[in-house]
């Protein structure tokens, strides 16, 4: 019976957030290649060399952000299928990141003319693996395009959150890539906790309660 036990959900425990639910379509999404390589990506880099603690990983980062970003959504009173657009955007907004995160990016730009986001787009739309053909015959889990296809999911939209284009409404946008979003709202947190440095710690409790939408903005 254990065998054919299909897993509806997982709760993972978050060193800053605590226990973060994942269910259906972001289940899917944390079991591709794409997601879970950000395993073995250091979120700063190489900073572990002047802060000895900071060996997270942008996996942690990207879990972190999907589960700020449904607390916002809860905050705001945003309806599910907006609430799954944001959680998707913020769960996936790093997978075109390469060794060393931020560390190499210069690299991309100079010789590729690209940088981790570019990256991105082109993973959520297909065009480009992680993998390579060798590899193909080992990966079972369909990918994060095939994923988002099968749940009918707006990747333009997604892509234009992530690179923080307009987006109809504008607050979809500002809250994967603005003055203040689910990602930068996680890595200060997280990257304070892990350096030991107390720069970065905010009270995002009182921050999520003074949230408001304002024509279709956010507002503070």
């Amino acid at each position: 019976m254990g065998d054919d036990m299909d897993i509806q959900h997982k709760i993972i425990r978050d060193s800053i957030h605590g226990n973060i639910r994942i269910d259906g379509l972001f289940l899917e999404l944390v079991d591709t290649p794409e997601v879970q390589r950000l395993y073995n990506i250091k979120q700063l880099g190489l900073a572990h060399l002047v802060f000895p603690g900071a060996h997270h990983t942008r996996l942690e980062h990207s879990l972190g952000s999907y589960d700020i970003a449904g607390r916002i959504s809860e905050s705001l009173n945003l309806d599910r299928e907006t609430s799954d657009i944001l959680r998707c955007a913020a769960l996936l907004h790093d997978i075109g990141h390469g060794p060393f995160s931020h560390t190499l990016e210069s690299i991309l730009r100079v010789y590729l003319n690209v940088d981790h986001v570019d990256l991105t787009e082109k993973l959520i739309f297909g065009e480009y693996n992680v993998y390579d053909d060798a590899e193909k015959a080992f990966i079972e889990t369909k990918t994060v395009s095939e994923i988002l296809d099968n749940y009918s999911v707006d990747k333009r939209l997604i892509t234009d959150m992530i690179h923080g284009n307009k987006t109809k409404p504008m607050f979809l946008s500002q809250i994967i890539n603005g003055a203040v979003d689910a990602d930068q709202l996680d890595y200060l947190l997280r990257d304070a906790y892990y350096t030991g440095v107390a720069y970065g710690l905010i009270d995002i409790e009182r921050f999520l309660q003074t949230l408001e939408l304002y024509d279709d903005e956010i507002a503070i």
